[in-house]
């Protein structure tokens, strides 16, 4: 059983997805309230209604292909291991594209970084579910195209920004250290990576 460690004022939003063998993936990003609080119910069921309309709205449709499956979002408050929960799955349902889909294990790597360098200090998000046509065909090195890349970039900082309106903020953090610092970057990778989230 996973440890739980407390980060003050901070939430986890984690996506979940099942894929073509119903093996399920889960990418997970963390959130604080914008006037520092403990989380309530009201406002984490607020986290994952919002988090389940905007996945649907700037990523599902454009990224995921229909042998992926979206199941929903959980908000998850870390004051306390009691602090309140709220799954939302609304917009359920399987990806927008229907090109060939690179194997499942492929993944594109999204990074939300803070201005402090080091591993406890940036959040990763290993997307599922991606297009053979996302990669770069010249010159054909196995990379993913610089408009794929630009365009998933974009996607999560709309993503990122509608989902925090001024309730929200997204943020950077470490159960190790039980801290988080706010995000100032987000980078897709243009190198492929293997899939590091298969399991819920």
């Amino acid at each position: 059983m996973a440890v739980f460690h407390p980060i003050p004022n901070a939430a986890k939003l984690t996506v979940r997805f099942t894929g073509p063998q119903l093996q399920t993936w889960t990418i997970g990003s963390y959130w604080s309230l914008v006037t520092p609080a403990p989380f309530t119910p009201l406002e984490v069921k607020g986290l994952a209604d919002q988090g389940d309309v905007e996945f649907m709205t700037e990523l599902l449709a454009g990224f995921v292909l229909p042998q992926v499956r979206y199941e929903g979002c959980e908000a998850r408050a870390l004051d306390t291991i009691s602090s309140p929960s709220h799954f939302s799955n609304a917009n359920a349902g399987p990806g927008g594209h229907t090109q060939v889909m690179l194997p499942a294990e492929v993944a594109a790597v999204t990074t939300f970084a803070s201005g402090t360098p080091g591993r406890s200090f940036r959040n990763r998000w290993y997307w599922p579910g991606i297009e053979a046509d996302s990669l770069d065909i010249a010159p054909g090195d196995g990379v993913f195209s610089s408009a794929f890349v630009g365009n998933m970039q974009t996607a999560f900082n709309s993503f990122l920004a509608a989902t925090a309106g001024t309730t929200f903020k997204h943020v950077v953090a470490s159960p190790k250290l039980g801290t988080f610092v706010d995000v100032t970057s987000v980078t897709v990778k243009r190198r492929p990576a293997s899939q590091r989230r298969r399991e819920a």
